[in-house]
């Protein structure tokens, strides 16, 4: 037990009042301080009603409440906090650290120095635009996520020629699910701004004709992006006016 917890025997006291003074040596413990509205060495119990036994269960009930280790108190919620994911196309760190003057890229400097850097990476190969943030999204890499080139041939194999290209692009030819649509499948709100492959919902191509393994995911996503929580828009993937030219 701890001594801070121990009165000294001596100096209790039961007068005939119905109050019981208790002396601490080594002041009252942090349970009894809680209590108090001074420190003070002595400690005032009032007395529930007068027996000759009141002192005593008065005495050990200080006591137990006093030396009993503290209850852990209930968490507190934590904070909402988010999550901003955001992708320079070519950016390098060193290349930046060493070839541009500090005064240049304050916030890119401040950025380096107050997050985390990997000493190397393994990008998506090739390592090129459309793959590269395909497997960001994703967390797969193009054999999985269906993303392997900027232009690729499209899926299924055996319904197109070997000269056929699709964009890498377009959400059409992804084949996994990528982390807005993870967000809002899981109730949380969720922005996305000229992400890659988005905005509409991943065409999941089967690699070959009558093979439609993914057809559950396609309809997640498409349950997931109409929800309220989803806003996904990609001004590069839609072609919001016709190309025109103005000539005066």
């Amino acid at each position: 037990m701890n001594p801070a917890c121990v009165p000294s025997t001596e100096a209790l006291v039961f007068p005939p009042r119905r109050e019981l003074y208790v002396h601490f040596p080594a002041g009252p413990p942090r349970a009894i301080l809680s209590r108090m509205s001074s420190i003070s060495r002595i400690v005032r119990v009032t007395l529930p009603r007068t027996h000759r036994f009141a002192p005593l269960v008065a005495a050990a009930a200080l006591l137990a409440s006093a030396c009993a280790p503290p209850r852990p108190s209930a968490p507190a919620p934590a904070p909402a906090r988010r999550a901003i994911l955001v992708s320079f196309d070519a950016l390098n760190e060193r290349r930046v650290l060493e070839t541009l003057p500090a005064e240049a890229v304050p916030n890119f400097r401040a950025l380096f120095a107050g997050g985390a850097c990997a000493e190397y990476a393994r990008p998506a190969f090739p390592s090129v635009t459309a793959p590269g943030h395909a497997s960001l999204w994703t967390g797969a890499y193009g054999n999985v996520n269906g993303i392997a080139a900027n232009n690729q041939p499209p899926l299924p194999q055996d319904a197109h020629s070997l000269t056929e290209r699709v964009s890498g692009f377009e959400y059409a030819a992804l084949r996994a699910e990528p982390i807005w649509i993870t967000a809002a499948a899981a109730g949380l709100s969720v922005v996305g701004h000229h992400a890659t492959q988005a905005p509409g919902v991943p065409g999941y191509p089967p690699v070959r004709t009558g093979e439609d393994a993914l057809a559950g995911s396609r309809a997640r996503a498409a349950s997931a992006l109409a929800l309220p929580a989803a806003r996904v828009l990609n001004g590069y993937n839609r072609e919001l006016a016709p190309g025109r030219v103005i000539t005066q």
